[in-house]
């Protein structure tokens, strides 16, 4: 065991009763784990100056530390700065472990800002070195959210049965409680056929998937009215719930830094030289930096194959200047600002479809750092402290989803 010690007056640690420094004593004995004895002297410090250097590997010990001594509102700044640290590690390992200890130091907070940061950014971390470290309990609460972004439900899939080969720990209650998870009526029609023949964990769960599938095929086949009122639905039930699905038809992408468009050129070139002399046009093409503020996509109506042959049209906007929108005879209240139409005059589902479309910034295609909805319209992107993850170079790029929903 090695001893450190710190010199501190009385009077100031007795102000936090985790010290427990009012008794007349001149030395206070605390116990700390290895990892966590180096940043006590910060901390002590910090009493003093109210300044403290926080890093990922000192964050965790820090909130362990400010928690167990009471002192709460170095605890709170330390689970806010949690969030800030997050997009920090590509390989996920220290979510991950922000996750865990977050439940076993009880903050809710700080596990729910790890989750929704996990969740945004899914399709990254199930192909991180992080994900045979994920455990049974964190996959599930993370399959459970609606606002897990994904290309489709087959990848939410996939990934977990690429999880469960990696693992090789689960018992056959725990895999069968995460594929209770997946959605199957999300899953398109074709790729639903095709999962008895595809999936890796079909046979250990052949029960399972067969009562899945139906309900996927169900799904697929009746009106929604009719699976509503079958004595076997569930109010509220998740499996009809669309996550954020990012592949095609449902995104559109708005890279704002690399896009160009191609524009004609028209060269004049003046032949001189007396009487009928003029100018004569050449032609040729180049390339110029002129990102991409709007386009038109179709989907279908719904992801039930019921609509395949149903398509909505989108008009789809981003303004980045006032002329912007005045050009499109739109106010916007603040900028950026994007906008996304249904221009489809006669839609015939208001009584059984709407829409909870979202938009999705991304810090130069590294990591999801904010969500927006679509308030009627428009959704204004925030800037600066006002976004849930911070993204310190502010490239960002925009993806419209359109994600329909039963009603």
């Amino acid at each position: 065991m090695v001893n450190t010690t710190v010199c501190a007056h009385r009077m100031i640690l007795s102000r936090f009763p985790g010290f427990n420094a009012s008794t007349d004593v001149d030395q206070i004995s605390i116990h700390l784990t290895q990892t966590c004895r180096p940043p006590l002297p910060s901390l002590i410090r910090y009493v003093y100056t109210r300044r403290l250097e926080v890093t990922m590997t000192s964050a965790e010990c820090i909130h362990q530390l400010a928690s167990r001594f009471g002192m709460r509102r170095l605890m709170e700044d330390a689970g806010r700065l949690f969030t800030k640290l997050l997009p920090e590690d590509p390989s996920f390992l220290t979510q991950v472990s922000f996750y865990e200890y977050s439940v076993g130091a009880g903050d809710r907070v700080l596990q729910e800002n790890c989750l929704q940061y996990m969740a945004w950014n899914f399709q990254k971390l199930s192909t991180s070195k992080a994900w045979s470290s994920v455990s049974a309990e964190l996959l599930q609460a993370l399959l459970s959210r609606s606002d897990l972004v994904v290309p489709g439900e087959t990848f939410v899939l996939a990934a977990l049965e690429d999880w469960v080969s990696q693992v090789n720990r689960t018992t056959s209650e725990e895999q069968q409680a995460l594929l209770a998870r997946v959605r199957f009526p999300m899953i398109p029609a074709k790729e639903l056929f095709e999962v008895r023949f595809t999936s890796a964990l079909y046979s250990a769960h052949q029960t399972l998937y067969q009562e899945k599938l139906l309900k996927g095929f169900e799904a697929h086949s009746l009106p929604f009215g009719t699976l509503k009122n079958s004595s076997t639905f569930q109010r509220n039930d998740q499996d009809y719930q669309a996550r954020i699905y990012t592949g095609p038809p449902w995104s559109v992408t708005f890279n704002q830094s690399v896009e160009t468009v191609r524009r004609q050129i028209n060269n004049q070139n003046y032949h001189g030289g007396g009487y009928g002399g003029g100018y004569g046009y050449g032609g040729g093409y180049y390339n110029t930096p002129m990102p991409r503020t709007s386009q038109t996509q179709s989907t279908p109506v719904h992801i039930s194959a019921l609509f395949a042959d149903k398509m909505v049209d989108w008009q789809l906007n981003l303004f980045n200047k006032q002329s912007d929108c005045s050009n499109r005879g739109v106010r916007c209240d603040s900028l950026p600002a994007a906008r996304m139409s249904m221009s489809t005059s006669n839609f015939q589902y208001q009584g059984s479809i709407r829409y909870s479309n979202r938009l999705l910034l991304s810090c130069q295609g590294r990591f999801i750092f904010h969500i927006m909805d679509f308030k009627g319209t428009f959704a204004y992107v925030p800037t600066g402290e006002n976004v849930t993850y911070p993204c310190a170079d502010e490239e960002y790029i925009y993806t419209f989803v359109v994600r329909p929903e039963y009603i």
